[in-house]
């Protein structure tokens, strides 16, 4: 199992309301700034390197559009893009972590160039949760996201348990 940026199966992010909410919880929880953001920059699947790169690229693109963003109402007409970034960027990380259970290993820590898109994209969340009623639009379009991300670890937390009942590693 792996023991470095994979998150506690005792922790289910049940209550996040979003994605930046579960950055920040899991940030407190593991001592560690921007976690989450590990799921998406190793990436794989048959090719290590495309996925890591399009984790890249839609990191990008999201942290881009919110950029472009200077008001709830442009939050809004932007919406439909960025919540098909936030679901793109939730099936990233849960690639990311069904391939560290399947090869038992985790990916290294963020450093350089990952580092720098990560804390962009984080200054553009943060910048657009402070405008009124920004968060609430931001929780609304992370939604269906951090549901479907809530829903796998749930799961991977049923299969861990009924794997630890019948004996099992």
């Amino acid at each position: 199992m792996c023991k470095t940026g994979a998150l506690p199966l005792s922790y289910t992010p049940k209550i996040c309301k979003s994605i930046l909410d579960f950055v920040i919880h899991y940030a407190q929880v593991r001592n560690s700034t921007l976690l989450l953001f590990l799921f998406l920059f190793g990436c794989s699947s048959s090719d290590p390197a495309a996925l890591r790169e399009e984790g890249k690229r839609t990191i990008s693109l999201l942290t881009e559009k919110l950029a472009t963003c200077d008001s709830v109402a442009a939050l809004e007409l932007e919406r439909f893009e960025i919540e098909e970034l936030f679901q793109k960027f939730v099936h990233l990380m849960i690639l990311q972590k069904k391939r560290e259970l399947r090869k038992g290993k985790c990916m290294a820590p963020l450093s350089g160039e990952n580092l720098e898109i990560s804390a962009a994209l984080q200054n553009e969340l943060v910048r657009l949760y402070r405008l009124p009623g920004g968060r609430k639009v931001l929780e609304e379009m992370q939604e269906e996201p951090a549901r479907r991300l809530d829903r796998f670890y749930s799961r991977l937390k049923t299969q861990v348990a009924r794997r630890s009942d019948e004996g099992r590693p």
